[in-house]
């Protein structure tokens, strides 16, 4: 941009003059304004009543850090140790991951933690005066309400914590957090011994206690089990043509029983028909050489003899056949072989039953052979000298016998299809109640077998408890306390105590602000009265004015500000190190107590100087008589 030609080198475009800000004006424009001129006012007014916020901050500060010192101080101390479980914990019954041994450490951590479980404790720590016991070592009234008083004291300042780095290891860690610093670790070491002794003493009696447990768990189990058996036994017996495992074998035996009956039904045949052949022979044999016209054919037994062998051989048929179901079924359901003393004593019985029945035959056969009515002493004396006629009574008496035993067989045979056929038609019905009876024995089996199982692995258990390595413990060192209190921290104390002082001083300033009735300056007098001042004349301050101003700013004031900034400096270091380091803050302590001691032991000896010198005094005094004869003596 090319100059005027008017304008020299050198010259600058004119600036507007600059119009200064008025006293106390802030500009609206800027950012923040309003917070900027509250701040103005804020600390125009502290500046006017500096006085007003200084006096009451250190007063405030001071009354603070005094204050702190009162409150209760909350100091620490921390040990821990190792218990090192054995692999066999994790094998016990019913203590996946230890639970059971979790389950006990969380109650004795409650139990050392109560009042009732510290009261061991505090005994063994000596904490109580032996002047509360009675003569014979046992604890006074008095005695037991201390060591109750002291022990719930102490129960809320214990904390026990469990972690668990590897299921073998765990950490317990012991801390105290109370107000007197010396206890601490004590109690803690204390509690430490306790927490060891009182593990190892449950760990062997919960053992012992789990194994008399399970021993009764396995008594009730095995008599479960004889129940559960014996009711499968009872219904094997019920149903002893039932085979579960192998249905078809039902039916092949019903096919086995159908061709045995056949079989015996061809065998009946042959000997009926041996019989007719013999019984023939008999007659032809019996015939006489002439015989009358008269004499017919052999006459029929009686009929009391049909009578008697239908009743007679009828029940010895019937007890044969229940002798030999009841065989059958004792081979078949309880598996008895012929030499068992119970299957034996049965067929003894069925063998004296058989030779009864075959008696019974013969007595028959006598009296049917028997010939009755005319000549028959002769046929009888005839036969008795004919052999081939007794050899003849003989076979038919045989084929008889033969004939019933078959008859027997095939009854019994057609009863045993009887029965195998309706459990057949029964037998979804009986499959659903064995399964119900098998399940129960399944299960009891189980919970026996179990009950077993957990014995067998609680015994190692102890054995690893008596040996002294089924828990094992590391101490580890001795409880750690700090003298510094962890509450309340010195910068809390400090910051809360400045921010009192503080909020005291805006408070008191604000008041003085406000019952403030001093005009500053014209302008506030003019704005008062709402009329324009035309002049003002300044305070008239004169010679004796000024030399008390000049007393009051280079003495007075500087003496009372630094009055206050020692009290306020000294409560302050008293209150950081009453925290940070109590041995000095006790030293420091003592200086205004020996200041105080200093103080009454002068004005002591100020009160007894008069009585002092009086008695000097009367001691330097001749007696009243030389003090007349000396007056006397005098010239005039």
């Amino acid at each position: 941009m090319n100059k005027p030609a008017d304008m020299p080198p050198t010259a600058r475009p004119p600036v507007a003059p600059a119009t200064a800000r008025p006293e106390g004006a802030l500009n609206d424009d800027r950012p923040f304004a309003e917070i900027r001129r509250n701040l103005h006012d804020l600390l125009r007014i502290i500046s006017l009543h500096r006085w007003a916020f200084f006096v009451p901050f250190c007063l405030v500060t001071s009354a603070a850090f005094l204050l702190s010192l009162r409150y209760p101080r909350t100091y620490s101390a921390y040990t821990s140790f190792e218990r090192q479980n054995d692999p066999l914990i994790m094998e016990l019954p019913g203590a996946p991951r230890t639970d059971s041994l979790k389950v006990y450490t969380n109650a004795l951590e409650r139990e050392l933690t109560s009042a009732s479980g510290l009261m061991e404790i505090v005994e063994g720590m000596d904490l109580i005066d032996p002047a509360f016991r009675n003569p014979d070592g046992t604890w006074s009234p008095a005695g037991l309400q201390r060591r109750a008083a002291l022990a719930s004291a102490l129960a809320p300042t214990i904390t026990i914590t469990t972690g668990s780095p590897t299921q073998h290891l765990d950490i317990i860690q012991l801390r105290y957090n109370g107000p007197d610093p010396t206890i601490g670790p004590r109690l803690l070491d204390e509690l430490k011994k306790t927490y060891i002794r009182k593990s190892l003493h449950w760990t062997h009696d919960f053992l012992e206690r789990q194994r008399a447990y399970l021993q009764r768990e396995a008594d009730a189990a095995s008599e479960e089990l004889k129940g559960a058996r014996r009711e499968e036994t009872a219904w094997r017996l019920a149903n002893p043509h039932v085979n579960i495992e192998d249905p078809g074998a039902l039916a092949a035996q019903i096919e086995q029983l159908e061709l045995s009956r056949r079989e015996l039904i061809l065998q009946r045949r042959e000997h009926e028909s041996q019989l007719a052949a013999y019984q023939q022979l008999q007659a032809d044999a019996t015939a006489p050489p002439e015989a009358p016209p008269s004499v017919g054919p052999m006459p029929l037994p009686p009929a009391r003899s049909t009578a008697l062998e239908d009743a007679e051989t009828s029940r010895l048929k019937k007890e044969l056949a229940d002798l030999d179901s009841r065989i059958e079924d004792l081979r078949v359901t309880r598996g008895m072989t012929d030499l068992h003393p119970e299957i034996q004593k049965l067929r003894e019985t069925r063998d004296a039953t058989l030779r009864m029945l075959d008696r019974q035959q013969e007595s028959l056969v006598e009296v049917a052979m028997t010939p009755s009515g005319p000549g028959a002493r002769e046929t009888a004396s005839a036969a008795s000298r004919n052999p081939a006629l007794d050899r003849f009574v003989v076979e038919i008496a045989a084929e008889r016998s033969k004939l019933a035993n078959l008859a027997i067989s095939i009854q019994t045979v057609e009863d045993k299809i009887a029965s195998l056929k309706q459990a057949r038609s029964e037998l979804f019905q009986r499959q659903e109640e064995f399964a119900d009876v098998q399940e129960r024995v399944v299960l009891a089996s189980r919970r026996h077998q179990q009950v077993l199982n957990s014995i067998a692995a609680v015994e190692p258990a102890i054995q690893a408890v008596e040996a002294g390595h089924f828990l094992q413990f590391s101490p580890g060192e001795p409880a750690r306390g700090s003298v510094i209190p962890v509450n309340p921290k010195s910068t809390t104390i400090l910051l809360l105590a400045v921010l009192a002082g503080i909020a005291a001083g805006t408070v008191f300033t604000v008041l003085a602000e406000v019952f403030d009735n001093v005009y500053r300056s014209s302008t506030e007098v003019a704005r008062s009265l709402g009329l324009p001042i035309l002049d003002s004349i300044d305070e008239i301050i004169t010679s004796a004015d000024r030399r008390k101003r000049i007393l009051t700013q280079s003495v007075l004031s500087p003496i009372v500000v630094t009055c206050f900034l020692v009290i306020t400096l000294y409560t302050g270091t008293m209150a950081y190190l009453s925290i940070q380091n109590p041995g000095s803050f006790k030293r420091l302590k003592r200086i205004p107590e020996a200041a105080m001691r200093l103080l009454s032991d002068a004005g002591d000896a100020q009160r007894h100087e008069p009585t002092q010198a009086a008695e000097a005094s009367d001691e330097a005094l001749p007696p009243p008589v030389d003090k007349a004869l000396s007056a006397r003596d005098l010239p005039a």
